[in-house]
């Protein structure tokens, strides 16, 4: 196997992996906005407060973690 190919499945990989940080956590997010539908008259007001709390900041770093993915990507060097 060449150099070339090797980072071709490096490169890949990665980008299956970011990818699917982010789908698990907008399923998380989802998965959060739906308990939050089915069971609102249950949960005490700052146990609401505390499901969005936590749903948005997965989603807040599940996001800068792909988009520092697709930096590192982009800056480093390519092989010939």
């Amino acid at each position: 196997m060449t150099s070339h190919r090797i980072l071709q499945l490096n490169a890949i990989s990665t980008a299956a992996c970011g990818a699917g940080m982010l789908a698990e956590s907008v399923l998380w997010v989802v998965a959060s906005a739906i308990v939050l539908l089915w069971f609102w008259a249950d949960f005490a007001a700052v146990a609401r407060f505390l499901v969005i709390a936590v749903a948005l900041v997965v989603e807040v770093f599940a996001t800068l973690q792909f988009r520092a993915a697709g930096r590192v990507s982009a800056a480093a060097p390519q092989m010939a």
